[in-house]
């Protein structure tokens, strides 16, 4: 009998010791379809690493896609989400991406043209946003991208500008910030560090990061993409012409490196034999 109560003891006291544990929520996926589902999944999707998955193409037009100490992770699926009137991610929260390259998050300003923040913006220590393409056509009084606090904003595309006064540039950092753009920044202001505007050839050399060129005062960093074709001497031969034309295009990827000079020669003999 005394053993039955200690193990009965034992017991009452693991299950005490378990009520008292913290639950930590499972993450969860949401299928959105349109802004009705989206406005849903995003009030719903707690801290707890929650994605949110396109299953159509979704304009989210009435206000500022606002992602405030949430980590959601957004699974496109090959569909487009465009954030209309911007995009902002504060107090931690993060927009992260699944897959960058199956889809797009773009952020414009077709219904924002007078924002208090940079069109795409990231607030604090933290927080951190991964978006496709950033336009800003209309505003007149802030950044098409700014991170400011410690934060961190990475284009997968393209950062356009078309404003002209001041403030407009196309990517602004503040107080060690980071911003990473592996498209090209068009916009009149180039970019903003803290207190000083960048022009495309004032880059820092050696770079922080190789393929990019980096933009810094050394504490807050702006690194966009090399993108600059590849130069070759007038002495290179033909053929290595050829190859760089037909690589660019994808066609090679497949053909061992050692057959590519062959491949090249005869390529070329059968095209001055049909043209003959």
């Amino acid at each position: 009998m005394k053993k039955i109560r200690g193990i009965l003891l034992t017991l009452c006291v693991a299950l005490g010791l378990l009520a008292l544990m913290p639950v930590t929520a499972s993450a969860v996926e949401r299928s959105v379809g349109d802004t009705v589902e989206l406005a849903s999944a995003l009030s719903l999707s707690a801290a707890s690493g929650d994605s949110i998955r396109l299953t159509a193409d979704i304009d989210h037009d009435d206000s500022r896609l606002w992602i405030n100490g949430k980590a959601i992770t957004f699974v496109l699926d090959g569909f487009t989400l465009n954030a209309n009137a911007g995009l902002r991610v504060n107090n931690g929260g993060q927009l992260l991406l699944a897959d960058p390259e199956n889809g797009e998050l773009n952020v414009y300003d077709t219904y924002n043209i007078s924002p208090t923040q940079p069109l795409c913006d990231t607030y604090d220590s933290g927080s951190k946003a991964e978006v496709s393409n950033v336009s800003a056509t209309g505003i007149t009084t802030h950044q098409a991208v700014g991170a400011n606090n410690g934060s961190e904003i990475t284009v997968y595309g393209n950062v356009t500008h078309t404003g002209t006064a001041p403030n407009t540039h196309g990517v602004a950092v503040w107080n060690g910030s980071k911003v990473t753009v592996n498209g090209t920044i068009t916009a009149d202001k180039y970019i903003w560090i803290n207190i000083s505007t960048k022009t495309p050839a004032q880059y820092t050399t050696p770079t922080t990061k190789a393929g990019y060129f980096t933009y810094t005062d050394g504490t807050s960093t702006v690194w966009v993409k090399d993108n600059t074709p590849p130069i070759v001497s007038e002495g290179t031969p033909w053929w290595v012409w050829l190859l760089i034309s037909l690589g660019g295009a994808g066609v090679l990827a497949p053909i061992p490196f050692t057959l590519l000079p062959g491949l090249a020669k005869l390529i070329t003999g059968l095209v001055l034999l049909f043209i003959r």
